[in-house]
């Protein structure tokens, strides 16, 4: 692992759940995390649960909950409208947990 982010925050999103054909299961869930100093939201960030955490975040996470996510990041590109790319930051969770 080349980096290691430990994340604490307000799911922003309703979880969307990828499968593949063959399973049943999940095999991918996404879901945006709001980021928040002192109580004052300043962004959010994607999170990509794999194989593992997946299972627990579609099972669990929900809108507005808060989570916990230790993992790393990675980079990700996005296509907008007018065919132009940028890119974002994704964090891949290792850990996941729901926070009551």
């Amino acid at each position: 692992m080349t980096n290691l982010c430990v994340v604490m925050g307000e799911v922003t999103s309703e979880p969307e759940l990828r499968s593949s054909e063959e399973k049943k299961e999940p095999h991918s869930v996404v879901f945006n995390l709001s980021l928040s100093i002192q109580q004052t939201t300043f962004g959010w960030i994607k999170v990509l649960c794999y194989p593992g955490t997946a299972e627990l975040a579609a099972r669990e996470v929900h809108k507005g909950m808060k989570v916990l996510a230790v993992g790393y990041l990675i980079r990700g590109s996005l296509q907008v409208k007018d065919n132009t790319w940028w890119s974002e930051v994704i964090l891949v969770p290792d850990t996941l947990e729901v926070i009551k």
